[in-house]
């Protein structure tokens, strides 16, 4: 989960820090920067080649705003 300060496109860079791990070279990926969302359920643990299906809401002020943003995360796109 990352927070930024406005909304946009940003591209964010992730590196490997331990030594052992020093040949990896850093991951780079554009993303949109949205206001407030969060994501239903907020965690989950699921096994090789099943399915999750999540939603995005948003909060405006102290209202939990259902925005009828539905995903489905497959396992098939992580490595091991």
């Amino acid at each position: 989960m990352l927070e930024g300060i406005k909304t946009g496109s940003a591209k964010v860079s992730v590196k490997l820090v331990d030594p052992q791990h020093s040949s990896v070279p850093a991951a780079v990926e554009p993303l949109m920067v949205v206001a407030n969302l969060f994501l239903l359920p907020p965690a989950a643990n699921i096994i090789p080649c099943a399915s999750l299906d999540y939603t995005a809401n948003q909060f405006r002020g102290n209202n939990n705003i259902r925005l009828g943003l539905e995903f489905k995360l497959l396992t098939r796109h992580f490595k091991n």
